[in-house]
């Protein structure tokens, strides 16, 4: 590779920002800004092995590349510059490109050979959904575990379950529990699955049909973190951002339909003048045997409704449960109304994320919105809320 330099570090063939999250980059960082410029960075090193740019138009690319990650950073960018967080962090590459312009000349357009505005759109879209996708897959699996630990420990904690909104037979609620995580069990695994079609690369199709210039697509997606290239490219620049997107928002959706019967399920106990399911977190789960965690939830309720020492202290929110300005013995679970206004949510942008791909050309701008994206954004928050529930789960034996 030559050994181009990008702000000091040599980079050759690993991965540039990629799938990797563990970096100083928060996700907000990682914006389309970030993108365009680990788009022009991996470019400038495919051009330079392909031969579209020599060694020193390549260094000289890379320099001007540096010189706008600072200025869109808003970092000093020498020793008599001030920081100044009021610089532009662009959202359309046309916008980059001048920026590119005035750091390092006309000759920065050369990196652009091979390359088209549709293709990194493509690429942008697919990187912002990587990046969500993985965050959401860690926190379903965090959820899972919250879930089977909980299981384990009420593998002999009978309770009532119930068809047609009826008691109907007694069961174990951990039984219950290490249901509701195996219907999650199948959402990771078509994850999983998905992830495989989400993590190839459009970058250097171009538009419609790539160009004479001898881009290494294969390269692109290497250094961009990808498994591989989509091949076809009218369908990586035009095509697969409906399909792609729209599967990906369609398996958070499958993870919201599942927890929102969980959330109502707990939700339907308050309605119960003594509920069975109890949200406590004043403590942390398993600090003591089950028998315990029970009386001392049972007792947490109890309290609450204004029948202890405490009735005449003044209640306040702890964001779990949240006090009546009018009836003083009163606990509403509001974490739950949450959580379950977040699936409502995570349901609505899915079906968005389709909506605006039907019946329409290709080469549209309709579906090249960030619909599936803000979906898995949605179903950041709807995870945070359930993983609160879970910390907070107790069961009241004697009530149940």
């Amino acid at each position: 590779m030559g050994g181009i330099k990008y702000g000091g570090s040599i980079k050759g063939g690993s991965s540039m920002g990629g799938s990797d999250m563990s970096g100083s980059e928060s996700l907000a960082r990682r914006d389309a800004f970030f993108w365009y410029c680990q788009m022009d960075k991996a470019t400038t090193l495919a051009a330079l092995d392909s031969g579209i740019l020599t060694k020193e138009q390549a260094q000289h690319v890379a320099n001007a590349i540096q010189e706008v990650i600072v200025r869109g950073d808003g970092e000093a960018s020498g020793p008599n510059d001030q920081n100044d967080s009021s610089q532009p962090r662009p959202t359309d590459y046309l916008e980059v490109q001048a920026m590119l312009r005035e750091a390092g000349g006309p000759e920065t357009s050369r990196m652009h050979s091979g390359r088209s505005r549709q293709c990194m759109l493509a690429t942008l879209h697919r990187c912002f959904l990587r990046d969500r996708f993985l965050m959401i897959f860690e926190s379903l699996l965090d959820v899972r575990k919250q879930m089977l630990s909980l299981g384990i420990t009420y593998a002999e904690t009978l309770v009532p379950a119930y068809t047609n909104g009826v008691q109907a037979q007694p069961v174990t609620m951990g039984h219950l529990l290490c249901g509701y995580e195996s219907a999650l069990q199948r959402t990771s695994q078509r994850m999983i699955e998905a992830y495989n079609r989400l993590n190839q690369s459009p970058l250097g199709s171009a538009a419609l049909a790539t160009t004479r210039f001898p881009v290494n697509r294969d390269h692109l997606a290497t250094l961009l973190g990808f498994d591989g290239c989509v091949e076809n490219a009218f369908d990586a620049a035009q095509i697969a951002i409906v399909d792609v997107g729209a599967e990906t928002a369609h398996h958070a959706s499958l993870a919201a339909l599942s927890l929102s019967t969980f959330i109502q399920d707990i939700h339907a106990q308050f309605h119960h003048a003594r509920p069975w399911v109890l949200l406590d977190n004043s403590r942390p789960h398993g600090s003591s045997s089950q028998d315990t965690a029970s009386q001392d939830a049972a007792s947490e309720y109890t309290a609450s409704q204004g029948t202890s020492q405490q009735e005449n202290q003044p209640a306040r929110s702890d964001g779990l449960l949240s006090p009546s300005t009018l009836m003083p013995q009163k606990r509403n679970p509001v974490v739950l109304n949450r959580a379950r206004l977040a699936a409502s949510k995570v349901l609505g942008a899915s079906f968005t994320a389709s909506l605006v791909g039907h019946n329409v050309n290709s080469g549209m701008t309709d579906y090249k919105r960030f619909d599936a994206a803000q979906t898995l954004e949605e179903t950041k928050v709807l995870l945070h809320e359930v993983s609160d529930i879970l910390d907070a789960f107790r069961v009241d034996e004697d009530a149940a």
